[in-house]
């Protein structure tokens, strides 16, 4: 199945002020997303919802919406219920939930009640933010929200419903890692609910210069993610993690040395699409350079924006990109190439900053395991940890 995602920034407005966000010097503006906004967007996302099901007959092909912010619960319900109420104008009342879906990535530090149940009802994929070690993650008074959130996510989980958890890597929380991870365990395997685990290195933000209290360097980034992959490998019960399980399903890929494939945006078409509050749009890894915008969808719909110039442009930074940091890499072929999102991470040179050093140090793990190329390509295979999550990948 193939996934086309919108992430669309509907405000910037936020209640927390995390000290690593990369949208801090906007957190305070109300400006939105309006309708005549929202209409652009989802007639392009249905044109080329369509243009992918002309190309793909036979996959199946859905279109994702991340409303992003800021923090989404701080507009009101009436906007989500006329967003809604477009949504099946514009996309058709039988194909929401079916072929398209709302994501909403929040704090869950202050969500109204009602606002919570219009989620549910409308069948909002939840993730939450929250990365269990207090430091970074502040409200607008400075006062730490961790403790708080955690607790609403125990809640929802009590209740029965099922989140995400996405968790940013940094300097506050890197050392407890492990802990962390047993910390979602027990709240998983405690609770009617279930979650899932996102975990983000930092990278990439305006407020970090490589001095702040939060700033992280590469090397214990990659040391604790290989030490949570063994964890992660010798429970029976595992949650499921990104990055982990893709990196762990390319590797074992190329261990049995499947078909290789190269993903390349001129024959792919996009996976992911980012719609700024003014309307400019950017390919995921644009970072809000307007001499990298692909142009305004409120001016013009994206079948026009794939034929501009701006466009080809884009197409060309691409190519620069992986030839600079995949062609050539062992991994290449198996990976789908979306770590270059990250590549630039401390002036790295040649690989990926993080995902090539915690690929080879996954590949360490696994042949000390005795999962080897040659050992995968047996007639008798070893016991391969986790498979439930490989397939499910696959």
């Amino acid at each position: 199945m193939r996934v086309m995602e919108w992430e669309i920034k509907m405000s910037k407005l936020c209640n927390l002020r995390c000290t690593y966000c990369y949208e801090f010097e906007e957190l305070d503006d109300r400006r939105r997303i309006s309708l005549d906004g929202w209409r652009a967007i989802l007639e392009s996302a249905r044109w080329y919802q369509h243009e992918l099901e002309r190309q793909n007959p036979d996959e199946e092909i859905t279109t994702r919406f991340v409303w992003h912010g800021g923090e989404p619960s701080m507009l009101p319900l009436s906007y989500f219920e006329q967003v809604l109420a477009l949504e099946r104008e514009v996309l058709g009342a039988e194909n929401i939930n079916t072929v398209y879906h709302n994501h909403i990535p929040t704090n869950l530090y202050a969500v109204p009640p009602r606002l919570q149940e219009f989620w549910e009802r409308e069948q909002f994929v939840i993730a939450v933010s929250y990365d269990v070690y207090d430091g970074a993650r502040v409200n607008t008074a400075g006062q730490q929200t961790g403790a708080k959130v955690g607790e609403n996510i125990r809640r929802r989980l009590a209740a029965g419903r099922r989140m995400g958890c996405n968790t940013v890597l940094n300097a506050y929380n890197v050392e407890h890692l492990l802990d962390i991870y047993e910390h979602l365990k027990d709240l998983n395997d405690n609770n009617p609910g279930s979650l899932y685990w996102t975990i983000i290195p930092l990278h990439k933000t305006s407020t970090d210069d490589g001095n702040a209290e939060f700033s992280l360097t590469t090397k214990p980034i990659v040391d604790v993610l290989g030490q949570l992959f063994e964890r992660w490998l010798d429970d029976p019960q595992g949650l499921l993690i990104q990055p982990l399980q893709e990196h762990y399903l390319s590797l074992m890929r190329q261990l049995t040395r499947s078909e290789k494939y190269y993903f390349s945006r001129r024959a792919y078409g996009e996976s992911s699409l980012m719609v700024n509050t003014d309307g400019h749009v950017y390919v995921f890894n644009g970072e809000y350079e307007m001499s990298e915008s692909l142009g305004c969808i409120f001016d013009q719909p994206l079948s026009e924006l794939r034929q501009g110039e701006r466009y080809r442009a884009s197409l060309e930074r691409q190519d620069a990109l992986e030839a600079r940091f995949c062609h050539g890499c062992p991994h290449d072929g198996y990976c789908n190439r979306a770590p270059v999102v990250s590549a630039y991470r401390n002036g790295a040179q040649g690989r990926c900053a993080i995902a090539y050093p915690l690929q080879q140090r996954m590949l360490e793990i696994l042949a000390r395991r005795g999962m080897t190329a040659e050992t995968l390509q047996a007639p008798v295979l070893p016991v391969i940890p986790q498979l439930k999550y490989l397939t499910a990948a696959a």
